[in-house]
């Protein structure tokens, strides 16, 4: 019938009616898309198309799949943009470039990692979420994000891929951006696989860092600097930083982690900063701010992942002034970066 929405429709594709309610359609259905990405991802159809077109069938026979039904996800994922077919063979679009493994800033882990369950189930539990004041991992796993990390292995390591991914997308900006003058030791706290710590590394060549995680990541960032041949300017250690971090650096670094976190906690790693920090020592926080500072949509986006996985929060500048001011340090100013992100710096008080 005339105004009802065809089964078999693109999510945004037009259709009878004003833009209001095809618009609201597209943002209900997205989650197909998301689907869809995360299952061409995990296939890596975009880096067997990366160096030309291939057919389906080629794609399906390269992959063990049913090469019809790879063809029908794909024909979805072209009317979202991000594959074209010319004379039956496929390719990638600008917007699907991201998709490659390889790529300058790729998504490839993140379409993978929000598409499986333990964000998925988690997003499920949203309303379970707004009702207790509980994060949604603990209704849907039975607890937050990083305790169900430690007990899934598989997913952990596809939560540190993207990570370290994320890292290495943005680390141009954040080392063009980042103050170090003055500056021969940088502490990565929090750090992963060191992948941010190694953008810095490799754009000031007279400095050093060190990487502060839990021990099971050390063996991971002492690999990737080894692999990068950064070994020689590097140190991982492991350790908590609820309980305290390793003292002697110039600039000490928190990347995305206070996000994770609420009020209390984010004071208590600070109050950890603070004490390892000498008179001169300097702290970076880089985050994804809200507010007139902050990335719009996307930093509101991130804000309810948080309160979804971690029982965290994006938080604006002022809120970052008032937890540095309770740890004992005074905000200086804040420097924007090429990217989302935000350098809010700071200095004993």
């Amino acid at each position: 019938m005339a105004g009802q929405e065809h089964a078999g429709a693109p999510p945004g594709a037009a259709g009878p009616g004003d833009a209001a309610p095809a618009r609201l359609r597209r943002l209900i259905t997205g989650y197909r898309v998301s689907q869809a990405l995360r299952t061409v991802a995990e296939l890596g159809i975009a880096d067997l198309v990366a160096r030309e077109p291939r057919s389906a069938g080629e794609l399906a026979a390269a992959t063990d799949v049913d090469p019809d039904r790879l063809e029908r996800v794909l024909r979805l994922l072209e009317a979202e943009g991000v594959f074209a077919e010319t004379g039956g063979r496929w390719r990638l679009t600008a917007l699907g470039e991201p998709l490659r493994s390889d790529a300058l800033q790729s998504m490839h882990w993140r379409a993978i990692n929000d598409g499986q369950p333990m964000n998925w189930r988690a997003w499920e539990a949203l309303p379970q979420a707004v009702r207790s004041g509980r994060t949604a991992s603990e209704h849907a796993h039975g607890k937050p994000l990083f305790g169900r990390l430690a007990e899934d292995p598989a997913a952990g390591a596809v939560f540190d891929r993207l990570m370290a991914e994320q890292s290495a997308g943005w680390g141009k900006a954040v080392a063009d951006a980042c103050p170090l003058d003055g500056v021969r030791t940088v502490v990565d706290v929090g750090g992963g696989r060191g992948a941010l710590l190694a953008a810095l590394l490799r754009a000031h060549p007279d400095i050093e860092g060190v990487v502060f995680d839990q021990p099971h990541v050390v063996p991971d960032a002492e690999a990737a600097f080894a692999t990068a041949g950064l070994a020689g300017r590097t140190l991982t250690v492991g350790g908590d930083f609820f309980a305290a971090v390793p003292p002697g650096g110039d600039l000490y670094m928190l990347k995305q982690v206070l996000h994770d976190w609420d009020d209390e906690r984010c004071r208590l790693i600070l109050g950890n900063c603070r004490r390892a920090m000498a008179s001169g020592s300097r702290l970076l926080i880089v985050e994804v701010a809200t507010g007139p500072d902050g990335a719009g949509a996307y930093a509101n986006h991130l804000d309810v992942h948080m309160m979804v996985l971690a029982g965290g929060r994006e938080r604006s500048v002022p809120q970052y002034a008032a937890l540095l001011e309770a740890a004992g340090l005074t905000l200086v100013r804040t420097i924007p970066t090429a990217c989302e992100l935000l350098l809010i710096e700071a200095r004993p008080g």
